[in-house]
This record gives C-alpha cells, sequence and structure tokens, in this order.
C-alpha cells in the first residue's frame, strides 16, 4: 500500500533528521576554540582554524546523514504525489497540514546541504537542521486524518495550488534558514 510506504519514509525522515541534528550538535562541542590570544596587531603564530579530527568526522557524518534524510524525503514527498495523483488527479503534495509541513522541512533541508556545500559551514547546521527537524516533528504529530491522502477541494483544484503553495512554502523555508 503506498500510503503506508509514505508514511514509512515520513517516519524515517524523522528518524534521519533527529540523527543530523544530534550529531550537529556533538560537532559544535568537539570543534577546537576559533579564538585565540594574540598581542594586538599580530596573528598568533599557533592558530589552527581547522577543526579537531574527531569535529572533522562529526560534521562529515551529519551532512551525509543529513543529505541521506532530504532524499528520504524526496522520497516521500514524491510517493505521497503519487498517492496524491490516484486520489484524486493532482500530484501537489501540500495540499495538507502534513504535507506541507514535509514540504517546508525539505525546503529548508535543501537549502542547508546547498549553502553548506557552498560556503563550507558547519556550525549552523545544528539550528536549520534542528528547525527541518521540528517541521517534520510537528507534522507527525498530527492526528492520523490529517495525514493520510485525500482528494482535494474542488475549489483547491486548480493550477494555482501548483504556483501559489509552493512559492509560498518555499519562502516560509527561506524564512526559517534566514532565522
Amino acid at each position: 500500500d503506498t500510503m503506508v510506504r509514505s508514511l514509512f519514509l515520513f517516519d524515517m525522515t524523522f528518524w534521519l533528521y533527529l540523527a543530523a541534528l544530534i550529531l550537529y550538535i556533538a560537532y559544535l562541542f568537539a570543534r577546537r576554540p576559533v579564538m585565540a590570544l594574540a598581542p594586538a596587531g599580530h596573528p598568533a603564530d599557533s592558530f589552527d582554524e581547522r577543526d579537531g579530527v574527531w569535529a572533522t568526522q562529526l560534521g562529515q557524518i551529519a551532512t551525509l546523514i543529513t543529505v541521506f534524510g532530504w532524499i528520504v524525503n524526496s522520497g516521500a514527498l514524491f510517493t505521497r504525489a503519487f498517492e496524491r495523483m490516484q486520489t484524486s488527479g493532482t500530484f501537489a503534495p501540500w495540499s495538507n497540514q502534513f504535507e506541507a509541513m514535509a514540504y517546508v522541512s525539505w525546503a529548508i533541508i535543501l537549502g542547508y546541504v546547498l549553502l553548506e556545500l557552498r560556503y563550507k559551514i558547519k556550525a549552523i547546521g545544528a539550528f536549520v537542521v534542528g528547525i527541518g527537524f521540528i517541521a517534520m516533528g510537528a507534522a507527525s504529530l498530527l492526528p492520523y486524518r490529517y495525514q493520510t491522502a485525500e482528494p482535494l477541494v474542488p475549489a483547491l483544484n486548480s493550477y494555482w495550488i501548483y504556483i501559489h503553495v509552493s512559492i509560498t512554502l518555499t519562502s516560509y523555508a527561506a524564512f526559517a534558514m534566514a532565522g
């Protein structure tokens, strides 16, 4: 049954984001001090900007788990889109609160992974992945009847749901990352 498959994938996403969040927090605690005392205007000779061995490994594992969680989240959204196509003829996997929160989480994690790949800043992972995890957690706390793919209300069955809702939810994700 595809409904069970998509709910399983959403649950897997929740746990993977939790694991990544814990690893990013551990990464923050394992990092070397970034400040070193030095005379004014002179750099410290022993200053080392690199992370320690444990911190580097924790950061790499956290990133891998985050990317894997995003892939599972993508699979969950695609599976839900397939379910929705079967039930109502539309493929928008964000037409109820559960799906919308899962999409916001997906967009937050995608934005963070792109920023991490571009700027190599893992330290913000604990905060941004934490927001994505909270979004998935909020979605998973909804009652089961809100987690199922139901046919759309006829008033919502329009091409505007693809344009308006996807842009709105993506902007929520961008705002969450900026915060």
